[in-house]
Formats: C-alpha cells, sequence, structure tokens
C-alpha cells in the first residue's frame, strides 16, 4: 500500500461516533438553567415593536430615552401579551430581552 491510499469506516462506526458525540454535546448543556416563559406569544409581536415604541414616544433615534420609558415598554408588552395588569418580575425575562433586541435593529 502507498501512503495515498485511504480506508473508508464501515458506516457503523460513523454512526456510533456521531451518538457518542450527541451525548457529549446534551453533557455539555445538562448544566444550562431553563425557564418556562408563560407569556411566549409575544415573540409574535417583535416585528412591530420598534414602531409601537416610537409611536409612544419611548424611543428616540433608536434608543429609549429613559429607564422609565424602557421600563414601561417591558410593562405594556406584558400587557398586550396577557391583558393582566399585575405580573411578577421574574413573568419579564422575555420582555426586558425584546426590548433590548430591538434597538439591535436597523432604524
Amino acid at each position: 500500500m502507498d501512503s495515498s491510499t485511504t480506508f473508508i469506516e464501515p458506516k457503523s462506526s460513523i454512526i456510533q461516533m456521531n451518538k457518542k458525540q450527541q451525548q457529549t454535546e446534551l453533557s455539555d448543556h445538562s448544566n444550562i438553567e431553563s425557564r418556562y416563559i408563560s407569556n411566549a406569544g409575544i415573540i409574535l409581536f417583535w416585528p412591530f415593536l420598534k414602531q409601537f415604541f416610537t409611536e409612544l414616544n419611548l424611543l428616540r433615534n433608536n434608543e429609549f430615552q429613559n429607564l422609565q420609558g424602557q421600563q414601561r415598554a417591558v410593562q405594556l408588552l406584558q400587557f398586550a401579551g396577557t391583558e393582566k395588569r399585575k405580573f411578577s418580575e421574574h413573568q419579564l425575562i422575555l420582555n426586558k430581552i425584546l426590548s433590548l433586541k430591538i434597538l439591535e435593529t436597523e432604524p
């Protein structure tokens, strides 16, 4: 045999390697903390949020005018998604993420 000869591994060993790799990847993510998002439907509002918050004078030049405006945006988003006026801080995880993500998109 010369040095240019290559051997193809049987499919079963490739499948076995893929299974091992998947198990390793799963175990690598086992320490990730997860949260249940009860208001996940608000993600559907995302394409319209920048315009919505701009119309309400909460955004100017692609930034919230102040901290109160940003907090108001998070609360309005919660009300739009649940129609509830009372909520806990832990229920606002997605709202906060969305309110920051709209600032990263182009005006």
